[in-house]
């Protein structure tokens, strides 16, 4: 009998080439493919096959005048402010434009003065009602952003507010 080392998706599954335990690596294949979805972005990318969600902090660091989130940076964002901040969105990722794109901001708020963010227009929080930084100083802002429509319009999300 003749045996095959090439995988072949279209051999059926209970033949010489594709039996018992060649069903058992494309189940597990599978189960792996799928919790490896669960903590990563998956995409059609030319630049990288995927990428971890959750492994990276941005450290903005003391900011004013304006920022920049570049999704190209990472996906979670941590910044001081030292005066009042607008923010823009970068998602020049390198990811197909069929995928969510979704990061957190967490702003400190840094001294006894209350600062302010200005969100970009395509931010949308529930009712249309802006939640901005905490006006306690030291304490941080936490919010998650989501886009369904890559980058076109953010749902924001206030998480809340911590004392730090």
């Amino acid at each position: 009998m003749p045996h095959t080392n090439d995988w072949d998706d279209n051999l059926p599954q209970d033949n010489e080439n594709a039996g018992l335990g060649a069903q058992r690596i494309r189940v597990l294949k599978d189960n792996i493919q799928d919790r490896m979805k669960i903590g990563h972005t998956w995409g059609e990318s030319t630049i990288y096959d995927g990428e971890h969600k959750y492994d990276k902090v941005v450290l903005a660091g003391s900011v004013s005048g304006t920022y920049n989130i570049n999704l190209a940076n990472g996906r979670i964002f941590y910044m001081t402010l030292s005066e009042n901040v607008t923010l823009s969105i970068s998602d020049s990722d390198g990811m197909s434009t069929s995928y969510a794109r979704s990061f957190i901001l967490a702003v400190k708020q840094g001294s006894s003065n209350v600062y302010t963010l200005t969100f970009p227009s395509t931010a949308k929080f529930h009712n249309n009602t802006e939640i901005n930084v905490t006006a306690n100083a030291g304490w941080v802002t936490m919010y998650q952003f989501l886009s369904f429509d890559n980058g076109s319009h953010w749902i924001a999300t206030h998480i809340g507010d911590f004392s730090w």
